[in-house]
Order: C-alpha cells, then sequence, then structure tokens
C-alpha cells in the first residue's frame, strides 16, 4: 500500500498491525493533513460478514465525540480495499510505554486510567460498549492525554445485529469471563478489561500470563489475579481491592458504571497526591515521620537480615536530614527525565491553594486584581474574589467539561464547553446558555480582546467573531481544517491563532479576515504569546519554541534540548518567562526567551494552563482540582 494513492488519500508508510487490519499513515491531498487510515486485512471465511462489523466501526466511532477517544474523519471503500480514516495521534500506545518502562509510577498509572475512564464512560453513556480495551488500544499523546483507539468490535448496547451472543471478540489476555464464555457483553466487560490493564501497568506483566491459551482462560474463569502490593512493593493497599474489584468473575459485582470506578481511582489519588508539592516545615516533618515509619516497617517485613534494615535505614534517614523527598525523586527518575532532577536547575516555590474540588481544571483568568475563574472537568467552575486566596464553587448549566472562560472589559462573561457558549451578565455568579451555532464542530477556546470584540477557535478551522459583546456571532474564514489551538492580539488590529499542524494565521483587520503564514514547523502550535507588539513566542509539539522580534513577520526557533509537548507559555514581565510541558514539565527564561532552563517545580502532577495578574502574580491550575500561585 506504501506509496499508492486511494480517492484524496496518499498512503506514507506502514505505522502497525492489529487483530483487524493494518494501520498506515497517510496524506490527505484534498485537506492538507496528515491521518491514520487502518486497511481491512483480507478474509477468506464470512468475508461479507467481517466487512459489515468493520463498516460499522467507522459509523460507531463516528458518533463518539470525546476528547479521550481518537476520532474518526471518514471512511474508503474501493474495490477489495475497505478502510477507516482516523486522526493520525503523535505519541506512544500504552503498550509501547509499559514495553520501554516495564512498570508504571502509581501516579502516571492513576492518571491515564483516569483519561481513559472519561473516554470509556462516554462511550458507554452513548450506547457502546468497546469489547478489546488492553495496553495497545490505549493511546498517549504528546501532550499526555490518554486517548481510546479501535473500536472496531465495540457493540451498540441496543443492537441485535452483526455481533450476535456466543461470539468470542476480544483479546485473550485482557478478556471478561463471560466474553470468554460467549455470555451477553456488558459495560462489566469493559470495566473487567481496564481493570487487567491497570494490573499490568503496575505489574509489567497481565495478571493470567501463562504459556498456554488454556492456562490464559482458566485463570480468568477460575483465579484472582495475583496481589498486586506484593509484585510491586510500596503500592498502597487500596490499589489491590480496586484492581480486584474491577476484575471480579462476577460482572455484578464489579463497579457498576465507569462513575464508581472512576470515584474510587479519584479517591486514591488523593491519598497519594500529599507528595505532590514540598508542603511548609511542619508538614513536612510530619510527613517525613510518616514515610519514615513506613519505610522501616516495609524493611522490617520484608528483609530478613538486620544489618541491610540498618543500612537502608541508615540511607533513607540521610535523606531526610538533607531536606531531599526520596518519593519525589523517585518519580522524577521515571516519569520527568531530561536531567530534571539536576540539583543546578532554577527552583520554583509554588504556593498550593485549596480548591476544595478534584476534578482536573482546564483554565484560569482574573478580570481585575481581586476577582478570578477557573473551570474544569464536570462543568466545574470556581470563582476567587480575594485575589486567589480562597476559591468557591459556581453552580453553571454546563453539560460537559468547561474549557475555556474569558471575560469582556464590561464585566460579561462567556465559558464554554466543546458544543456549547454559556454567558453571564453578573460576574460569573450565574450563567445561561447562549444558542449560538457550533456548526457541528468543537469549540477549544473564547477570548474577549476588548469590552465588545471576541472570538472562538476550534476544531476543523472554527473561529467564530463577536463585535457586539456576544449578542451575535458569525463565522470568519481560516483557511484551514485543523484544530485552532490559541488566539492573540498584540493590539486592537493584529493578531495571531495557532494550531495543528504548526498552522499560524494572522489578521491586522481585528479578525474579519487571516492569512496563513509561511509555516515554519510541522508540529503542532498550543500557544501564542506576545510580550509587546514586536516580540512573542509560540510553543507547542515536540518542544518547540519559536520567537519573533518583528512582530511576527518571522519566526525562529529557540534552541531547545526537549522533545516534550508545551501546552502554554506566559511571561511576567520582559524578561522573565514560564512553559508548562506534559507530564509535569516546567521551562523557565530569565534573559527574555534567548534560553529556555528546566525548572524544578516540586510538583508531579500535570498543569494545564498558566495566567499573569495585573500585580504579576503567577498562577497555574491542572489536574485534581491543583491551584498553584508564585
Amino acid at each position: 500500500m506504501v506509496g499508492t494513492t486511494i480517492n484524496n488519500y496518499k498512503f506514507i508508510a506502514e505505522l502497525g498491525q492489529g487483530g483487524m487490519g493494518v494501520i498506515y499513515k497517510a496524506y490527505d491531498t484534498k485537506l492538507d493533513r496528515y491521518v491514520a487510515i487502518k486497511i481491512l486485512k483480507a478474509r477468506s471465511v464470512n468475508q461479507t460478514l467481517f466487512n459489515e462489523r468493520f463498516k460499522r466501526e467507522a459509523k460507531n466511532q463516528a458518533k463518539l465525540s470525546h476528547h479521550n477517544i481518537v476520532p474518526v474523519y471518514g471512511f474508503i471503500e474501493e474495490d477489495d480495499i475497505l478502510g477507516i480514516v482516523m486522526e493520525l495521534i503523535d505519541g506512544e500506545t500504552l503498550e509501547q510505554i509499559i514495553e520501554r518502562k516495564v512498570k508504571l509510577d502509581i501516579f502516571e498509572a492513576m492518571y491515564i486510567v483516569r483519561q481513559a475512564l472519561y473516554g470509556i464512560g462516554y462511550a458507554h453513556s452513548r450506547g457502546f460498549i468497546h469489547r478489546d480495551i488492553k495496553p495497545s488500544n490505549i493511546i498517549i499523546n504528546r501532550d499526555g492525554i490518554t486517548k481510546i483507539m479501535d473500536f472496531g468490535i465495540s457493540k451498540s448496547i441496543v443492537d441485535k445485529g452483526v455481533t450476535q451472543t456466543g461470539t468470542n471478540v476480544g483479546t485473550l489476555l485482557y478478556m471478561s469471563p463471560e466474553q470468554i464464555r460467549g455470555e451477553d457483553i456488558t459495560v462489566q466487560s469493559d470495566i473487567y478489561s481496564l481493570g487487567v490493564t491497570l494490573f499490568e501497568m503496575l505489574a509489567g506483566v497481565p495478571p493470567f500470563y501463562y504459556e498456554t491459551e488454556y492456562k490464559v482462560i482458566e485463570g480468568h474463569l477460575k483465579e484472582n489475579p495475583p496481589d498486586i502490593t506484593l509484585l510491586s512493593p510500596g503500592l498502597p493497599a487500596n490499589i489491590k481491592r480496586i484492581i480486584e474489584k474491577a476484575m471480579d468473575k462476577k460482572p455484578q459485582n464489579r463497579y457498576a458504571s465507569y462513575e464508581e470506578f472512576l470515584n474510587d481511582i479519584k479517591k486514591l489519588e488523593t491519598e497519594i497526591n500529599r507528595y505532590h508539592l514540598v508542603a511548609p516545615d511542619s508538614a513536612k516533618r510530619d510527613k517525613k515521620s510518616y514515610k519514615l515509619k513506613s519505610l522501616l516497617y516495609t524493611f522490617l517485613i520484608f528483609t530478613a537480615l538486620g544489618s541491610l534494615v540498618y543500612f537502608t535505614f541508615d540511607q533513607v534517614n540521610e535523606l531526610w536530614k538533607s531536606g531531599i523527598n526520596p518519593l519525589v525523586i523517585k518519580f522524577k527518575k521515571t516519569v520527568s527525565g531530561e536531567n530534571f532532577g539536576r540539583e543546578d536547575v532554577k527552583k520554583i516555590k509554588w504556593t498550593l491553594i485549596q480548591s476544595g474540588i478534584k476534578n482536573k481544571l482546564n483554565s484560569i483568568i482574573f478580570i481585575d486584581g481581586m476577582s478570578g475563574f477557573t473551570c474544569g472537568e464536570d462543568g466545574t467552575l470556581l470563582k476567587t474574589s480575594d485575589a486567589g486566596r480562597s476559591w468557591r464553587k459556581i453552580v453553571t448549566p454546563a453539560e460537559l467539561e468547561i474549557l475555556s472562560i474569558s471575560f469582556s472589559k464590561n464585566g460579561h462573561g462567556y465559558m464554554l464547553d466543546e458544543a456549547s457558549l454559556y454567558v453571564t451578565n453578573d460576574f460569573g455568579e450565574n450563567w445561561v446558555k447562549s444558542g449560538i451555532n457550533n456548526f457541528g464542530k468543537k469549540f477549544l477556546k473564547v477570548k474577549f480582546i476588548d469590552s465588545f470584540t471576541g472570538f472562538i477557535i476550534g476544531s476543523q478551522g472554527l473561529a467564530l467573531k463577536t463585535a457586539d459583546a456576544g449578542v451575535t456571532w458569525y463565522p470568519v474564514k481560516v483557511n484551514t481544517q485543523n484544530l485552532l489551538c490559541d488566539i492573540e492580539f498584540t493590539d486592537s488590529r493584529n493578531g495571531f491563532i495557532v494550531g495543528f499542524s504548526g498552522d499560524i494565521f494572522r489578521t491586522d483587520d481585528s479578525g474579519d479576515t487571516w492569512r496563513r503564514i509561511n509555516p515554519f514547523t510541522s508540529n503542532y502550535l498550543k500557544s501564542i504569546e506576545f510580550v509587546d507588539a514586536s516580540t512573542g513566542f509560540s510553543v507547542g509539539g515536540g518542544g518547540e519554541i519559536f520567537k519573533t522580534v518583528n512582530g511576527g513577520q518571522s519566526w525562529d526557533k529557540v534552541k531547545s534540548d526537549y522533545s516534550f509537548g508545551l501546552h502554554c507559555i506566559k511571561f511576567v514581565d520582559e524578561t522573565t518567562g514560564y512553559i508548562i510541558g506534559s507530564q509535569s514539565k516546567v521551562l523557565v527564561t530569565s534573559d527574555g526567551g534567548l534560553t529556555w532552563e528546566p525548572a524544578d517545580a516540586n510538583v508531579i502532577i500535570s498543569l494545564n494552563s498558566l495566567f499573569v495578574t495585573v500585580d504579576k502574580k503567577l498562577f497555574a491550575v491542572g489536574v485534581n482540582g491543583t491551584i498553584l500561585k508564585l
């Protein structure tokens, strides 16, 4: 297939093979973008039925629109070739990550399984069961976002058509007992498979990893999973209970829904997240005492030689005395990489602000020096009236995850999830849903540049403008079908939009028309920031940082030795700037962006957004309801 062209797709390279087909990287000549195409493997037995199931895959997955599910773009059928066109994900499958790392850190495993649950739960709510959850069908992109792939054998809960009860589909190592027995498959079947996947993330192998299929089947049907805390000492005890509940032999004894599974994951994250920041001195002493006792008890139980116990205790005690947290060091070595554990890097001393929630936060904004908002998943909206010292929850009508929030200079506010816009006229206390048309696309970001002029950007080149403070919105043409990620204006007339595949567009008429700037990267651009009218920066995939000194007419790449995705860039003043990236990375500059160095930020959670207040305070928000102040 490589080198051939079907319809408007030119096949570039083979990416991998699965049970149902071969996946290729292809170039869409019509829409000027790269995609992934899965071509059905030729089958001689029951070809018609197999083709029908494959076609249904495209239709099923096209109905599923969620940021934790790989989206379907289209469908091709020519002669005896059948294929499904999907988003090309720049990242690694969970299977590849496990092969590389063997075992994942508990923090990383929780983060991945939580996102997987969001995607699976969304599919369940729409009436679809995946039926083949496993590490090779879970991919983590360069931004650290987990996405579920291959709904090729997913089955509509209400569909009694092609795939009948009694047909064994799925991968044996991850298959639920009822699947093996050919019984009816329910949402609990996906929960079982995700439980198996969670076990493998922490143990390095699936729970029933035997040399014959017969023994694997017997394991699923008759054996309890091995004690994960014995295979991977040091894990919290509750992880054993979570895995055993997810993998109970009887579907009715498993988690009743993804929400129930997710609640236990969030509770466990709350327990282990006490290590995610450097706490005040008194709290540090309490934590050190607790951890030291725990380590000592573990050594006494598992170590037969008293001399080894003494030696290990002595070494750990020296670390405590030195002020270094061994658990944080371990996490930095296993997750951070890129020399982020060095002692010579710049230290950042965040202040952790209690938000009172554990939901992921996506965006933060301050209206003035005192009032601000942050928003996130499950319709979460928090407000502060005391410069970020305390936050309270605001009730919203949002149906999905709130992605972005903005205020015009007259105090009117606007926030959006992927499908709807919400408006407030009382400084964020009450919100109503707007009747704005999203043209079947997904919203991503809303931003106002003055009292009346604002923009919404999103998927497939979506760009909307208002010139009357949000009363009416109309589309403006941005010549791309890619996702648009960020928008920035240097003054009332000149602005920029950045997005995937290196898209960057410029306007000099207040956003009525946009023209493409010659691309300077093929990676995505996620964030753009101007220090003044001339000097600006854009960051994105592959650790790339670009700088302009002539108002965006040309962009030069800043030297960077980092390969992780960059999410957001903000400058506190003309010389000091910060970038947050995937897997809790933070970069800092003190020379106006000429050089960027890794910062030891003492955080091991993913941060999603930065904001600089009028009095030059830097705020960051991220997963688990985290709000940080610098």
